[in-house]
């Protein structure tokens, strides 16, 4: 299976923009697990799309901890 991250921390616009390139990995590699890093602003709608299996939100403003926990996180 091969394993995609994507990182999308800024606004919904440019997370709209590469949403066609994710509707292609998904189509070409079918066994594939993307997961999304994204910001808190695109989370709702980053979550209503079926081809994102995992979301990882990322805020700019967390901690020093809690970005230590977010990258490990992502590359478990």
């Amino acid at each position: 299976m091969k394993k995609f991250i994507i990182f999308r921390t800024d606004r919904l616009g440019d997370f709209l923009i590469i949403t066609n390139i994710i509707q292609a990995i998904k189509k070409k590699y079918k066994d594939s697990h993307i997961t999304l890093v994204g910001s808190p602003y695109n989370k709702k709608i980053i979550n209503s799309y079926k081809t994102i299996d995992k979301v990882i939100t990322h805020d700019k403003n967390n901690s020093l901890h809690k970005k230590i926990s977010i990258f490990i996180n992502i590359i478990k």
